[in-house]
This record gives C-alpha cells, sequence and structure tokens, in this order.
C-alpha cells in the first residue's frame, strides 16, 4: 500500500492476540465504513432495552438519498422492520437505511458516545450519508485503522455487545455483497467478514475484514485516500491474496 497515491492506513493483526501490524494510523474519511458503527450502536440500544429492532419502520419520500442501496427504490409505504434495515446498511451498503437508523438512534450524539465508550479515539459520526454540503463545507464522518480493526476483533471474539449480538452482527457482515477489494483474490475456502466505504469524488477506498478458515483468522483494514480508485483496489487485492497466503494457508 505504501508504493500507492495517497494516504493510506493498514492494520493487520490476528483474532486471537494483541500483536498487531499498523502503518500510518490517523483519523481519516470513514465513508461507508462509519455504517459499522451505526450497526454496533442499534445492537447495543437493543440489549440495553432502549430500542426494539423488531419494530416497523414507514418508508417516505423524503428518507430517500442516492448514492449506494436498494431502499431508495422501494415503494413509499413500504414497511421493514429495524433489523431489516440494518441489513441492507451493511449488506448492500444502504445510505437511505444508514440515515433512518441514525435518527432511530436518536442522532448524532448517541452514536458517537457508543464509539467514545469503545475507546476509539480516531472515529466520529459527523454527517448524514449523501449530504454533499457538509462536504463541501469540510465536515465529513472520521475512522482510523486501529478502530475499525480492534472493533472487528472484539466483535468476532464476541467482546462487544453480548454474544447474541455480536453473532447476529457478524451474520450480516459475512452477507456483505462487496468483495471487490480485500477479499477479490481470496479462494472460496475463505470466510469473509467485511465493510467497506469508499467516495469515488474524493479518492477513498476502504476496507475492514475478519478473514478466517480452517486454520485461524485475522484482521486487516485498509483506509486508503487522496488515491485512484484502479490502483487502490489492485493493491488492495493483492496485499489481501498476501495476507491469506502468509497467515492461513498451511
Amino acid at each position: 500500500m505504501g508504493n500507492i497515491a495517497g494516504t493510506n492506513s493498514v492494520y493487520v493483526s490476528p483474532v486471537n492476540g494483541q500483536q498487531n501490524v499498523l502503518t500510518v494510523n490517523r483519523s481519516q474519511s470513514a465513508a461507508s465504513s462509519i455504517k459499522l458503527f451505526i450497526l454496533i450502536t442499534a445492537y447495543a440500544m437493543e440489549k440495553a432495552g432502549t430500542i426494539n429492532l423488531n419494530d416497523s419502520y414507514t418508508l417516505t419520500a423524503s428518507d430517500k438519498v442516492g448514492g449506494t442501496g436498494v431502499i431508495q427504490n422501494m415503494a413509499d409505504g413500504t414497511k421493514l422492520t429495524y433489523r431489516d434495515i440494518l441489513r441492507h446498511m451493511i449488506v448492500d451498503s444502504d445510505n437511505t437505511g444508514a440515515n433512518i437508523m441514525i435518527d432511530k438512534l436518536g442522532g448524532f450524539d448517541p452514536i458517537n458516545a457508543k464509539i467514545k465508550s469503545l475507546g476509539d479515539t480516531g472515529t466520529k459520526l459527523k454527517r448524514m450519508m449523501m449530504d454533499t454540503d457538509a462536504l463541501d463545507n469540510g465536515i465529513d464522518n472520521m475512522t482510523s485503522a486501529r478502530d475499525m480493526g480492534t472493533t472487528l476483533k472484539r466483535l468476532y471474539n464476541h467482546q462487544l455487545v453480548s454474544k447474541k449480538a455480536d453473532s447476529e452482527m457478524l451474520s450480516i457482515l459475512v452477507a456483505n455483497n462487496d468483495h471487490d477489494k480485500l477479499p477479490q483474490n481470496l479462494p472460496s475456502t475463505a470466510k469473509v467478514y467485511n465493510k467497506t466505504g469508499e467516495y469515488d469524488d474524493y479518492g477513498i477506498q476502504n476496507d475492514a475484514a475478519i478473514i478466517e478458515n480452517t486454520h485461524g483468522a485475522f484482521v486487516v483494514v485498509v483506509l486508503s485516500e487522496n488515491g485512484h480508485r484502479d490502483e487502490q483496489i489492485s493493491a488492495m487485492n493483492q496485499l489481501g491474496e498476501q495476507l491469506y497466503q502468509t497467515i492461513l494457508e498451511k
């Protein structure tokens, strides 16, 4: 990753140890990677009894925003449970779903409070999805490779919300549709739990993944900004493949 344009942060660690490799750790643009923290907050609030994710929400025209996702194409009046919305938010990186969930959870403050409680000092939710006015004014959602990496490790080890909640969140991450970056060149025997983020207009390509096979599992996070899309994705393809071969192929 150090040989390509832009700022590139990388975190790699086994899931069962404290050792890690961390390069250029800094708070940088999260893009859709921030949705991982919205997901965690929702499950934490359900555990606390503040919300019920089985409650239903009725979609309105004013909810819909562009970019990634399928909810924007659903008919006004469609009913979805919040659990369904969270799944779309991760599996399809649904922007409309993310905004609905931010409102349901009480706005930025409760989500940022949860992020702070995790010790993730480089991560903050500052804008809604597709709020280009905020971006134009320099307001963006931020995260760091270390924050995403350590959070995924805790999730994999069921040390984040609860065993039940963590298992359900992992079942959502494993269904993610976007395997074009770190997992692209992995064999079919690899199991991947990941959340990507991208914003081509700003040169952003992110991927945070737990990669597993019968020999074990490791976490790898790449945050890349101010770069060139094809170069970034090619480098991630190669990094994921080489890490898999080095760590998990015996």
